[in-house]
């Protein structure tokens, strides 16, 4: 099953979650869908967990002072692929703090 397993987000929630799964982890940036789909055919998972996002620098407040590096990596990425997902028939795990 592990191998069947596509982490995105290299931070400490996917770490762990890699550590404990021992599957796959991708650190390649999302900005696109074509970014994500590249992902896709380069792994071919059965099931993605997302843990892309960002929290702030410091401290969540931090996201206040960038609104556009939250709302992508908060909002967009994870509409990106939930729509990947949907269209390869791949199961979609989002985990957001």
């Amino acid at each position: 099953m592990k191998n069947k397993i596509l982490i995105l987000g290299s931070g400490f929630i996917g770490q762990r979650l890699q550590e404990e799964l021992q599957c796959r982890l991708s650190d390649k940036k999302i900005y696109t869908y074509k970014d994500a789909e590249e992902e896709i055919k380069k792994f071919h998972p059965e099931i993605l967990i997302n843990c892309v996002g960002f929290t702030g620098k410091n401290n969540v407040d931090d996201c206040e002072l960038d609104k556009d590096r939250a709302i992508t990596a908060n909002v967009f990425i994870p509409v990106i692929l939930a729509e990947v997902a949907l269209r390869n028939n791949i199961r979609l795990i989002h985990i957001s703090s």
